[in-house]
């Protein structure tokens, strides 16, 4: 008999996955797998409670979480569940739970007990009151009994806190557990029981890896040199007891009051890291009434929002005051909610701030002339993004450097973030890396890599997400990153026509849009997101299952940048890069990084997906693939990793058109053709005047499929042969010249 000590949500549904798809040794897979929940503060404690209910109930309400006692005793009342109570370890329609083995050790009956987990457990099991955080021990298929619910925060949800729970409802009555023992504990930490003395065997370290924390320092929020209201919100709000590295390292040298340049990966606490520094340095500095103390830039309107979101949570016990500004919103109600109240701190992006400091009903320019703190976070994205001239604009409202602190923070220390330490920072400033001299990926993400042929990718990438999502049923959650905007808007409806749900979200979309759609892939499992470049700097998502990237990026930082989506706090994450064969050559770049080639997909999710991404395009509007196309050209045109000439270049995007269904290629206003230097290239066809040229159809494709025909107008064969993977697409493409 098998138990698996479940801590946090994610590592109990992979283990059910691994047993049931029978990666455990096949001792082990077997015997009966008991999933047993512990919760770090019940883990610790030694004095045994109430037996378990065996039956399951419905959904729990809200309640209290349950009081904890230093002895024996029968549980006291959790929170509200709306199940039947369960007699003698049976569920209310009979089914039998499985019983504990009668050689565990009586340590392990009391700890079973204790959280209120496993039937009677040895003699200290009693018959308590239905609880709130009841284990649950999902069947072997992973799919739960008929008639069943999961609570509101659904299966991934942390520990709520020792009073304010939320009942999960999974057990009918629940056991006993400890008060005066709890241990405010990181919510992601890894504990083993000292107390309970059983062993999973298996071939893998995969499960070590998921609840491994490899960037948690040794260094303790209780033992910073910050105030006792900050402390106890990291330790009751965000319930963390350990720093990160970056944490560790960061707020001691912000603290000091001088000017800091941070060198930090993505997914290590970088916003902690400057925000504890902010809140203290204003706490021990009082702004004047109506002056602003610290302003925040962030290069997206995403990471802005989670910034603010965070920083809303370390203020819970401070009476300091918060507000953010971005585009895509309405900037007079803004203005009103300045002039209304003036913020201890402005969370904005730099085109917003800068228009704000310019416009003349807002009075962000006047409340900043005695500015305490200055932040710039993901720095190197702000300048890749072509910030610099709005932040050197910014910078002269602000007062001048050695009046106020600077704090900048960035993945990359590229020449360009060093002319703006330089330029915003005061001589000498502090340096804090904790990255090194080369930019790595985080060591937890499995990456992997694979060079499809061009007419390919929309195949290849529904298949890879087929895979996955059978591979990962109960916990996926992926991100596919997009080139331009207008691709990421084509695949998804392409997709979303096919029978596959996607979420969207891109520049092209309101800040509404962008919002709910950002909140919504945050909150929930089983769900993929394509996205542009927007969600791949500092927004956390967590438990991110895998990134993938169709198309080649621009350079490598902005890789290692998106493959940081997943793997963030520790927790394990897979990456797949997907290029087209004329992309190939930037995997050069990436010599020194753990990439290995992808594995194959099986035969029938090929012949799968061509058949459901066919009928998807099908349905796309020819509007949407016109701005596709305009847009691939644009990217391709000035990407500065994959070199094209231009006759070669609309040949590919012919190619691409008539991959997305085009009868030809789709029209290009004279003035766009202009400014991307392709005037009287041929193969355009420019709006009112046709093809730029005519020339003959290129060659029929290869013959194995059946599928390739000839290609388009002045275009390669669309008949491709699948390399690498073995499998003959086709572009199904009729000869257009």
């Amino acid at each position: 008999h098998f138990m698996l000590i479940r801590h946090g949500s994610l590592i109990a549904r992979r283990a059910i996955n691994a047993a049931s798809s029978k990666r455990l040794p096949l001792a082990a897979a077997a015997r009966p797998l008991t999933v047993v929940t512990v919760e770090p503060e019940i883990m610790s404690s030694d004095a045994p409670g109430g037996g378990r209910g065996g039956g399951r109930g419905g959904r729990g309400g809200r309640g209290r979480g349950g009081e904890y006692s230093d002895r024996p005793q029968s549980a006291t009342q959790g929170g509200r569940g709306s199940g039947s109570r369960a007699q003698d370890g049976r569920s209310p329609s009979g089914r039998q739970g499985a019983p504990v083995p009668a050689g565990a050790a009586a340590a392990s009956a009391a700890a079973l007990a204790a959280i209120g987990g496993g039937q009677h457990a040895g003699q200290h099991g009693t018959h308590g009151q239905h609880g709130g955080q009841q284990p649950r021990d999902r069947p072997m298929s992973g799919r739960p009994p008929k008639n069943q619910h999961a609570g509101d925060h659904g299966p991934s949800e942390p520990h709520q806190g020792q009073n304010e729970g939320r009942g999960r409802g999974r057990g009918g009555r629940g056991g006993a557990a400890h008060r005066d023992g709890h241990a405010q504990q990181q919510q992601h930490a890894h504990h083993a029981p000292a107390a309970m003395d059983i062993e999973l065997e298996t071939k893998e370290s995969h499960f070590e890896q998921v609840v491994a924390l490899q960037h948690q320092s040794k260094t303790r929020f209780a033992d910073l040199p910050v105030s006792p209201l900050t402390k106890r919100a990291m330790a009751e709000i965000f319930k963390y007891e350990f720093c990160t590295h970056v944490q560790a390292q960061a707020v001691p040298a912000c603290l000091k009051g001088g000017d800091v340049l941070a060198k930090a990966k993505t997914g290590t606490g970088k916003t902690i890291g400057f925000m504890i520094p902010v809140i203290e340095t204003l706490l021990n500095n009082r702004q004047p009434r109506g002056q602003l103390g610290a302003l925040i830039m962030s290069p997206t309107r995403e990471l802005a929002t989670q910034i603010f979101q965070e920083a809303k949570k370390l203020l819970t016990f401070h009476g300091l005051t918060i507000q953010v500004v971005i585009g895509g919103t309405n900037i007079n109600s803004e203005i009103n909610r300045l002039k209304a109240g003036v913020p201890d701190i402005l969370v904005a992006t730099p085109g917003r701030c800068l228009d704000h400091m310019t416009h003349d009903g807002s009075n962000l320019q006047t409340v900043s002339g005695q500015l305490r703190v200055l932040v710039c976070d993901e720095a190197d994205n702000l300048l890749d993004m072509g910030f610099r001239p709005t932040i050197e604009r910014i910078l002269g409202f602000l007062p001048p450097r050695g009046r106020r602190q600077a704090l900048l923070f960035s993945a990359t220390f590229p020449q360009d973030v060093q002319d703006l330490a330089r330029f915003a920072l005061q001589t000498p400033w502090q340096v804090v890396d904790t990255v090194g001299e080369e930019t790595q990926t985080n060591v937890q993400v499995d990456q992997t890599q694979v060079v499809v042929p061009f007419a390919d990718q929309f195949y290849y990438l529904f298949a890879a997400l087929t895979a996955h999502m059978r591979a990962e049923p109960h916990d996926y959650k992926v991100i596919v990153f997009f080139p331009t905007a207008r691709q990421t808007q084509i695949y998804a409806e392409a997709f979303e026509a096919a029978g596959m749900e996607v979420l969207e979200i891109h520049s092209r979309k309101s800040q509404a849009h962008r919002t709910r759609v950002s909140d919504e892939f945050r909150r929930r499992l089983r769900c993929v997101m394509f996205s542009s470049d927007v969600s791949a700097r500092g927004v956390d998502y967590p438990d991110v299952s895998l990134v993938v990237q169709v198309g080649v990026p621009t350079d490598k930082a902005q890789y290692v940048h998106r493959v940081g989506r997943t793997a963030r706090a520790g927790k394990a994450g897979s990456a797949l890069l997907m290029l087209c064969d004329f992309e190939a050559g930037f995997l050069r770049q990436l010599a020194d990084l753990p990439l290995q080639p992808a594995p194959q997909l099986a035969y029938e999710l090929r012949e799968m997906a061509v058949a459901a991404v066919d009928r998807g395009l099908k349905r796309v509007s020819a509007d949407s693939k016109g701005k596709a196309y305009a847009a691939w050209l644009g990217f391709y045109n000035s990407c500065p990793t994959v070199k094209l000439g231009t006759d070669r270049l609309v040949e590919l995007a012919n190619t691409f058109a008539t991959v997305m269904g085009c009868a030809e290629p789709p029209e290009l206003e004279a003035k766009t053709v202009g400014k991307m230097g392709l005037k009287g290239v041929p193969g355009l066809r420019i709006a009112g005047r046709g093809a730029a040229s005519a020339r003959g159809g290129g060659g029929g494709g290869r013959p194995q499929s059946g599928r390739g025909g000839g290609g388009p107008a002045g275009g390669p064969s669309a008949g491709l042969h699948g390399q690498g993977q073995g499998q003959q697409y086709g572009g199904g493409a009729q000869q257009q010249g």
